[in-house]
């Protein structure tokens, strides 16, 4: 069958070259439409039943993850003084006329402490009752402002020399925009930069996808040409020849492209998660490009001299042929794939499963080029056949795969044993793997944006949001020993290592009284409760937590980032202390945000990964027992595809990383690869039995011919993910050190252990013949076709 494919392709270039560009064309044509989506509900579990009452609550308070952060600190000298926060009123003024900004909140317009006896209806902005210092009462005014005002640590740190001002952003903002926003309100503080020697960072969740969106976009236009230059590099050290670049280059380039462009097409945006694709399907399609090139290059050798020029004629057979031997593996790596890929629909995320739809797609792509797109630019290569293999002077690449066959064919037992003591290691330290993820590490460590949510984490109020709604009756939050009830609940809160600061009707009044009086005491009674509350509603700042008719409110809590398990933690603590202090009040409550719906997904995602991967395999196994009509093939070829996984999960556990979907991910690509060269070997095995040769024979034959383009394969990606070792990503960078270590144990694994498992547990009914080792040998050495 694929032998007449390969006819028809050549003998109607004109008509196949139309039909492939037409359907290239058409997928291209959706690049323009492709977007990227970095928000948090990418992660979000469809199935979780917390999802419709997260919508809920923000369809009542509004979204709340669009709080942009501005840390302001002073190059020397104490930050409170006058002119620097007359400065600081400036810059949140000029930030708040911004358009795309709701609100704007600074230590500088928030009220002062009442300095007189009596009532005072309006207290003064902080920015105005700065004594002139520096003096005693200046420094005595700090220590009453650091130490017993209600603004540390949501906006001045305990030791007054950092505050923040707090940019609400339109609700109504997208990706795209949000971060057109954040780089005005980033143009907009560079005006103020340096002026009385103060320095603006921006930090919280918009500055982080911002971050995140310009770090993906530099690591794509910076890393895709370098890894594909790599490759290049790689290809002409090995094959010397310009179709020997370019067609493996293009087949692996061209189904990445269509894929992205049939994502336009469906509107289905780049995420954290699908960005993968542009590693993957290269990653994957190469390999079966390369098994067809050599295959084409041994055809050639057989029929034409090195020196020798062939012929179209010579030329089209040897395509014929190589189709007709790589055809079927082909085939049956891009099938297994497919399957495995299909088997992610069992996943409970649908991002996953979007996820495995699309790969499978690719891959389809990817073999349809391999098919068409391959044979046709084969056949205006005119350059003679490269040495190897057979030619007659064996060259250094064939002595080291005979060496390699010499080893696991003679000493198969000592093979054997390294590879269970690998796998006692790597299973040591696979148990200490941890799942977990935050946000700050999205970025490295010397990104501003880390340093500053590192600041905000640790110096002020915190950056993940976390809310309490509470719903009762109207009038409900007007009872003091309701709000005595919240601002308990807010009190063993901020007691928790992990809650850095607190917002509610409650703590506000408390502030409100801090402020007046000097004490954070609450109103005894519903008359007072009421006038408070309308002296803070005059200022605007009681509504993100007290709707008009006091029958709903909420606790904001501000937290450090430790990592989704410890937040999930604490949030499972939060739930019960609640029930607890709130019971026998008239008052609903439950936790809720999109940070919590967020890692509980990203959670769900990569365990969802990691779990599905064990379906992925034994869907493999079994589609390879079935074609190969022999399940004890899927069994023997079990080991050598499980061990690379086993083996970077114990690179996890030995490094110290957490699971994350990124990593996660690469173990699903690197069986795709693992089995795709495990396959091709078996199928050269089978193809070299059913000529005539012995079991032993068979192996290194096969691997004289196949194991060029597994290692050839293998070089290329781990030299093309090497790259990716210096992206600003740190997932990125697990991921990359990850499918490095893996590829290169699955080349071991092909090189070694697979001929040993082959000569220590043969299969009946593949092993057939007689020929000795000193025929095969012999041929090596004097250039006969095996």
């Amino acid at each position: 069958m694929f032998a007449v494919l390969a006819r028809w392709t050549l003998r109607h270039r004109l008509l196949a070259s139309v039909l492939m560009a037409l359907i290239i064309g058409s997928a291209l044509a959706g690049l323009p439409r492709l977007r990227a989506d970095l928000n948090a509900r990418n992660f979000f579990s469809t199935n979780d039943p917390e999802l419709e009452r997260l919508d809920a609550h923000l369809a009542f308070w509004g979204k709340d993850d669009n709080q942009l952060l501005v840390l302001v600190s002073a190059d020397s000298g104490a930050l409170l003084t006058r002119p620097r926060l007359r400065r600081m009123a400036w810059a949140a003024s000029a930030l708040d006329s911004l358009a795309s900004v709701l609100r704007v909140q600074g230590l500088a317009d928030m009220p002062g402490f009442n300095e007189s006896e009596g009532f005072v209806p309006r207290l003064p902005r902080i920015a105005d009752s700065v004594p002139r210092g520096p003096s005693r009462a200046h420094r005595s005014w700090i220590w009453k402002l650091t130490h017993n005002s209600p603004y540390v640590p949501l906006l001045l740190s305990a030791d007054g020399e950092v505050s923040s001002l707090l940019v609400t952003l339109d609700p109504e903002l997208g990706d795209t925009e949000t971060i057109a926003v954040v780089a005005s309100i980033k143009g907009r503080l560079q005006h103020f930069q340096g002026f009385e020697g103060l320095r603006f960072e921006l930090a919280g969740v918009p500055a982080m996808r911002a971050a995140i969106f310009e770090l993906m976009l530099g690591d794509q236009k910076r890393f895709m040409p370098l890894a594909f230059g790599l490759i290049l590099l790689i290809l002409c050290l090995l094959f010397r020849r310009v179709h020997g670049v370019l067609i493996p280059f293009l087949t692996a380039a061209v189904p990445m492209l269509m894929l992205a462009g049939v994502m336009g097409w469906r509107d289905e945006p780049i995420s954290v998660l699908n960005q993968i694709y542009f590693t993957l399907l290269p990653a994957i399609t190469v390999a079966d490009a390369i098994h067809l090139l050599s295959r084409y290059h041994e055809e050639l050798r057989r029929r034409c001299s090195a020196s020798q020029r062939p012929g179209s004629e010579v030329r089209h057979d040897a395509i014929v042929e190589a189709l007709r031997h790589i055809g079927p593996a082909c085939g049956l790596t891009g099938f297994t794939t497919v399957v495995g890929f299909l088997s992610l629909n069992v996943a409970s995320m649908e991002n996953l499963r979007s996820f495995g739809n699309y790969a499978a797609l690719g891959m389809g792509f990817a073999y349809l080029n391999t098919l068409f797109l391959a044979p046709l630019l084969l056949s205006l290569a005119r350059s003679s056949p490269p040495p190897g293999g057979q030619s007659a002077d064996p060259t250094f690449f064939d002595r080291r795969l005979l060496g390699c066959a010499r080893l696991s064919l003679e000493r198969p037992g000592l093979v054997l044993l390294a590879t269970l003591l690998l796998l006692g290691g790597a299973t040591f330290y696979g148990l200490r793997v941890e799942v977990d993820s935050d946000l700050v590490s999205m970025v490295q460590p010397e990104h501003p944006v880390w340093q500053a949510n590192q600041t905000l984490t640790e110096r002020l109020g915190g950056i993940l949001n976390l809310d309490l709604d509470l719903q009762g009756a109207p009038g409900c939050l007007h009872d003091p020993e309701v709000l005595e009830a919240v601002l308990e609940v807010e009190r063993w809160a901020l007691e928790q290592p992990l809650v850095r600061s607190s917002q509610s009707p409650a703590s506000m009044l408390a502030g409100l009284s801090q402020l007046s009086h000097g004490q954070p005491t609450l109103p005894r009674t519903v008359r007072a409760v009421e006038g408070a509350f309308a002296r803070l509603r005059r200022r605007g700042e009681l509504d993100i937590v007290l709707n008009a008719d006091a029958s709903r409110g909420r606790i904001i809590l501000r937290t450090q980032d430790r990592g989704a398990m410890a937040f999930q933690a604490f949030v499972a603590e939060l739930e019960s202390t609640l029930q607890q202090r709130l019971a026998g009040l008239p008052l609903r409550s439950h936790v809720t945000s999109t940070a919590l719906l967020g890692y509980r997904g990203i959670s769900h995602l990569t365990l969802d990964l990691r779990n599905s991967l064990l379906l992925v395999f034994l869907s493999v196994a079994l589609v390879i027992g079935v074609l190969f009509k022999n399940l004890r093939v899927a069994l023997l070829c079990f080991l050598p595809n499980a061990l690379p996984l086993i083996v970077g999960y114990g690179l996890l556990g030995l490094m110290g990383w957490w699971l994350q979907p990124a990593p996660a991910v690469m173990f699903t690509v690197a069986l795709a690869i693992a089995v795709d060269d495990t396959i091709h070997l078996m199928a050269r095995v089978r193809e070299e039995l059913r000529r005539g040769l012995a079991l032993r024979e068979a192996v290194r034959e096969a691997l004289l011919h196949c194991g060029r383009a597994v290692v050839t394969t293998s070089i290329i990606l781990v030299g093309g993910m090497s790259i990716s070792l210096l992206s600003g990503f740190p997932s990125i960078v697990v991921m990359a050190a990850l499918g490095m270590c893996v590829i290169a144990v699955a080349m071991l694994c092909d090189l070694f252990l697979l001929p040993a498992l082959l000569v220590l547990f043969p299969l009946p009914g593949l092993c057939a013949g007689t020929t000795s080792l000193a025929t095969v040998e012999a041929k090596v050495g004097s250039g006969q076709g095996g």
